[in-house]
């Protein structure tokens, strides 16, 4: 027997040590006590009329043995703003796995007058979805990674998956390093003002309201968003690079410490400009990548989250890539009606909780 039940705060600490020990998670308490307050309370999107979550206890002995966490966002549909939510960190003892369902159902009870997203979904969890009528586009247009190695000689171990054991990193670098030296030009050619901030003020709100409408469709950039993304959660760490055209903000690109094949990766969460991508994603690209190799990064991954945004990389020089078949799984509500037309939408690692 079971009982599933809303989320309140008194939870957090039994739920905090659910997360920890459950299902071979090697993170701390304190780590997922960091994440919860970033869902939550520090969530600029977050009041209390927003569940928190669902879980499972066991009865009679009311052990948790089961949890889904729900994160509202700011999302414009038709360029209306509204209050998104997204579940994350969907976990289920082995034992009381008949039980999952009810927590995906809850999360639809509560809140399926709004629209819900998902992006961190397994093969299991996109059967649940299907079944809940939820639908899915691809993450990125393209279907793949561009990654922009900085260390070319482990880049390439990682990407043919140690099929070059035996060879020098130099010596198994050579060809891709030789084949970046355009891309390398290109960007040591860049000028401009261009900074990795430590904090999104008031100018993102200025680049906000003077953009908004390129597409019908997208998470909401205003300062206390990207500020709320890029710094509230210090253990999934950010980079916040800028453009500025005198005192305007003309562009930003978020970054997000990852790994990929065992390498320390700098990862394209969002990109967003004020006109021609071509006119500031090179200097962005330029700023990342000195800052990257400042910090012993070995790759950066880019996405085109925009149809021009592969031609502008391949422009550039950036010739690696990698299959990559992330979706974004999401149920309007009115799921038999309306869609997300991949055309006036712009979707990235802003949607679901890739990246809190």
């Amino acid at each position: 027997m079971t009982d599933l039940l809303s989320v309140q705060p008194a939870d957090y600490s039994e739920i905090t040590g659910f997360l920890a020990s459950s299902l071979g998670d090697t993170r701390s308490p304190e780590f997922w006590s960091r994440r919860m307050r970033t869902w939550w309370e520090d969530n600029p999107a977050f009041d209390d009329g927003c569940a928190r979550g669902w879980l499972i206890r066991a009865s009679p002995s009311g052990e948790v043995v089961g949890f889904i966490g729900n994160v509202p966002s700011i999302f414009q549909v038709n360029f209306e703003p509204r209050r998104v939510f997204a579940g994350t960190t969907f976990r289920v003892m082995p034992e009381y796995r008949g039980s999952s369902v009810e927590l995906h159902v809850a999360q639809v009870a509560r809140h399926g007058e709004s629209w819900l997203f998902n992006t961190t979904a397994n093969a299991k969890v996109e059967r649940i979805l299907e079944y809940l009528k939820f639908r899915s586009l691809p993450s990125h247009r393209s279907k793949r990674r561009l990654l922009l190695p900085l260390d070319a000689g482990q880049a390439m171990r990682a990407y043919l998956q140690d099929k070059l054991a035996a060879v020098p990193d130099a010596l198994a670098g050579f060809p891709l390093a030789v084949a970046q030296l355009p891309l390398q030009l290109r960007l040591r050619e860049r000028t401009g003002d261009v900074r990795v901030l430590e904090a999104a003020d008031e100018s993102f709100d200025d680049l906000w309201a003077r953009t908004r409408r390129r597409y019908a469709n997208t998470s909401v950039r205003t300062s206390a968003v990207v500020q709320w993304m890029c710094f509230a959660n210090p253990a999934t760490p950010k980079t916040l690079v800028a453009s500025y055209e005198g005192d305007a903000l003309a562009g930003y690109a978020i970054f997000a410490d990852a790994r990929w094949r065992g390498l320390k990766v700098l990862d394209l969460v969002d990109l967003w400009t004020d006109g021609p991508r071509e006119a500031t994603v090179p200097g962005l690209l330029a700023a990342a990548l000195e800052h990257a190799r400042a910090r012993d990064y070995a790759v950066i991954a880019l996405y085109d989250f925009d149809p021009g945004d592969a031609a502008v990389f391949r422009k550039l020089g950036v010739l690696f890539w990698a299959e990559d078949t992330a979706r974004h799984y999401y149920r309007p509500p009115d799921p038999d009606a309306a869609t997300l037309e991949i055309h006036e939408s712009y979707l990235t690692g802003f949607e679901g909780d890739r990246f809190l």
